[in-house]
């Protein structure tokens, strides 16, 4: 064998070798190490290992299996962290093995088995070379989705915000569900936590600040604010004044827990350890009601590229939001401010793995009654790359919420009018509050689903890539979630009137005799709701109820429920009838006419 020979050898293998460690590097990681060599600097990456838990079929299974929320959170975290204290062993050896110079920094994280690293360009590129290492992404940093408009506002006693109302979260609210016991997160810019309409509803108050505050970059030990969005972005899932009465939240009963993690040095990392903290605030995986709802979410990752951002091997994000989503939690996201053009979503919600998946939110006017879609609010489809020739998968956003001129709380006690697809998308994590307290077993993905399906359709007939699938009703998704352990509805509901009964509407129907389930129901009562409002609770057997104290002529909207000794409620059967009778119409009047005569 010639030395010439073995020379070619050597450098047939050096390139593949170098060929192999490139193909590891995602480009914007490669751009910031060329960088990094040329200033003589450090680089932050993401160490996506090779094994990893498949997070997406566990999570299907967890499904099939129909298994309690407190069993999904504990098997979710469980596995998750098994898979990382298996294969982070030899990975976490050889950074620590680094010189300090060498290796400033790493964190090693089990919610999608990755390791956060802050290194020079040759520990980067040695990295590239291993087996254990999947892909290398850019650990960048994270813009938020700043609002288009603050205008200044006041105080209103008495107040509700109108997009509340546009998306019937007053309905909610009249039926007594607040979103109480339930638990909401922002991953924002903070909240202040001393603003009178959020102060009481923080959950600190009630177990350690670890649990409820997440600050990944100063570590305070309290709620601050560096901007105000982030406290804007909270009143509107939970805000209410109890001293003035100024309802401005979607689920003001509600508490709330927070990561500031859009402030300084807002990288990819702090967000993923954001999420990881958010399945497990109290560090016991065998509990669930620690864990929020739903997560909202008004920011991007500019690092997250075309050429990367469909495969879940080369982009973090597709694990780490399928492990939160698989853990019970709803993971909501802002559209962004970069309409009216088209696929202007920004990652990582410009993909999706089901309909709800990466929820993206889009802005509607609901200062006006036509709800029109906002100028800025992004449009889908989703980024060309990724794209599956499924519509339902294609189109973005997955719903519309209001987003223009928005009244909230911001730092020092006061409000102001925002604007922006920011403000739309807490009106959703709101709703899954209350979606959660009115059903408690369905997971975060389950409650999404339902307000996906149930939205009211605008624009274009059907789903677009404005609207979604139109504006959330909160009080539709309720009733669409039939449970097994609910009471089935009463049946041959009708109302009626006429100009005998002026003033009284005569409600009949058919007593329920099942759950849902096909279990016999005995113990209930018929809750009756005129427009919203309960006026009735008839014992079983009555069958009948006669609501007077109307208004002659007036169209009156009644749904009618059956409730079981457990408050559980049936999921209600909508119906109306004018006070009095359907309105005769007016005689005509100035009648003429003229007649003709024939012969015969």
């Amino acid at each position: 064998m010639t030395v010439r020979f073995m020379m070619a050898v050597f450098w047939i293998l050096l390139c593949a070798t170098g060929a192999f460690a490139q193909s590891k590097i995602a480009p914007p990681l490669q751009k910031a190490l060329d960088q990094a060599i040329e200033g003589n600097g450090t680089v932050r990456a993401l160490i996506m290992l090779e094994d990893k838990v498949d997070i997406l079929a566990f999570d299907q299974q967890l499904y099939a299996e129909s298994v309690s929320l407190n069993e999904r959170a504990y098997r979710v975290i469980t596995t998750l962290q098994a898979k990382a204290e298996a294969t982070q062993g030899s990975l976490l050896s050889f950074l620590a093995s680094k010189s300090a110079d060498e290796v400033v920094r790493y964190q090693a994280f089990w919610v999608a088995n990755i390791i956060a690293v802050e290194a020079q360009p040759s520990v980067i590129m040695d990295l590239s070379t291993r087996l254990d290492v999947g892909y290398l992404q850019l650990d960048g940093e994270l813009k938020y989705d700043e609002p288009v408009a603050r205008e200044p506002a006041t105080e209103v006693p008495n107040g509700v915000e109108p997009g509340l109302k546009v998306i019937n979260a007053h309905l909610m609210w009249q039926a007594g569900i607040t979103g109480a016991g339930v638990i909401v997160m922002g991953m924002d810019t903070g909240v202040d936590v001393n603003h009178p309409a959020l102060s009481y509803k923080w959950k600190g108050n009630s177990v350690p600040a670890s649990q409820a505050w997440f600050d990944p970059n100063t570590g305070s030990p309290t709620p601050t604010d560096c901007d105000n969005h982030g406290t804007h972005t909270m009143g509107t899932m939970t805000g209410l004044d109890p001293a003035t009465h100024d309802t401005i939240g979607v689920a003001f009963g509600a508490e709330w827990i927070a990561a500031k993690t859009i402030c300084s040095s807002p990288h990819t990392s702090n967000s993923i350890s954001a999420f990881q903290w958010a399945m497990d605030p109290d560090g016991n995986p065998s509990t669930h009601e620690d864990m929020p709802v739903g997560i909202n979410n008004s920011w991007w990752d500019p690092s997250i590229t075309s050429s990367t951002q469909c495969n879940p091997a080369q982009n973090p994000y597709i694990d780490v939001l399928t492990a939160v989503e698989a853990s019970g939690i709803g993971v909501v996201f802002s559209a962004g401010n970069s309409g009216p053009s088209s696929t202007s979503i920004t990652a990582p919600k410009n993909v999706n793995l089901s309909e709800v998946h990466f929820w993206a939110t889009g802005a509607v006017d609901g200062n006006n009654p036509s709800l029109p879609i906002a100028s800025f609010s992004s449009r889908g489809p989703v980024v060309s790359s990724c794209l599956t020739g499924n519509s339902s998968l294609d189109i973005k956003p997955e719903a519309s919420a209001p987003g223009v001129s928005v009244r909230s709380s911001i730092i020092g006690g006061g409000y102001s009018n925002f604007s922006g697809t920011s403000m739309a998308a807490p009106h959703v994590v709101g709703a899954l509050a209350l979606l959660r307290q009115a059903h408690p077993n369905k997971t975060g993905a389950e409650l999404k689903m339902a307000l996906y399906t149930t939205a009211t359709d605008l624009g274009a007939v059907g789903e677009d890539n404005n609207y979604g699938m139109g504006v959330i009703n909160v009080w539709a998704a309720h009733q669409s979630l039939a449970d097994p352990d609910d009471p089935n509805d009463p049946e041959n509901v009708t109302a009626y009137s006429d100009f005998n009964t002026p003033t009284s509407i005569d409600l009949n129907w058919t007593d329920p005799t099942t759950y849902v389930n096909g279990d016999p129901l005995t113990n209930f009562t018929i809750e009756i709701y005129r427009d919203g409002a309960n006026v009735a609770s008839v014992a079983s057997g009555t069958e009948t109820y006669s609501d007077g104290g109307l208004t002659d002529g007036q169209m009156y909207q009644y749904t009618v429920y059956a409730k079981d000794s457990n408050d559980s409620l049936s999921s209600g059967v909508d119906v109306s009838a004018y006070a009095g009778g359907s309105p005769v119409p007016a005689a005509p009047e100035n009648l003429s006419g003229s007649a003709t005569t024939t012969e015969a």
